[in-house]
């Protein structure tokens, strides 16, 4: 009698499975393209932040289901050499005792290959 209720509940959930996904399913990405995302909220304002190679931007809104309508302003962008020149990733955005700290990683070109 177990196994068939066992069985019964996973027939149920195989059923229902694609209208959850349906209904799951946000109506269409944020932005094209971006690895690492980092979100962070102050004032009602949302700053977002990802992975882009060579540089750091930010888009800015107050919607993030509108976040594709915000232009991105680059913020910090690698040196053509020396430390932090190369494959900057996973940036992070943080609002700690006043004051707006940008944290990422990095790694010097001339130690890449």
């Amino acid at each position: 009698m177990r196994a068939m209720r066992t069985a019964f509940a996973l027939a149920c959930l195989v059923v229902a499975a694609p209208a959850f996904a349906a209904a799951a399913k946000p109506q269409g990405p944020l932005l094209p393209s971006g690895p690492d995302p980092w979100v962070a909220q102050r004032d009602g304002v949302y700053y977002y932040t990802n992975t882009q190679g060579d540089r750091i931007s930010l888009w800015k809104t107050t919607d993030l289901a509108r976040l594709g309508e915000a232009r991105p302003v680059i913020v910090w962008r690698a040196p053509a050499q020396g430390p932090n020149s190369a494959s900057v990733w996973a940036p992070e955005l943080h609002y700690l005792d006043g004051k707006w700290y940008l944290y990422y990683t990095a790694v010097d070109k001339a130690h890449t290959g």
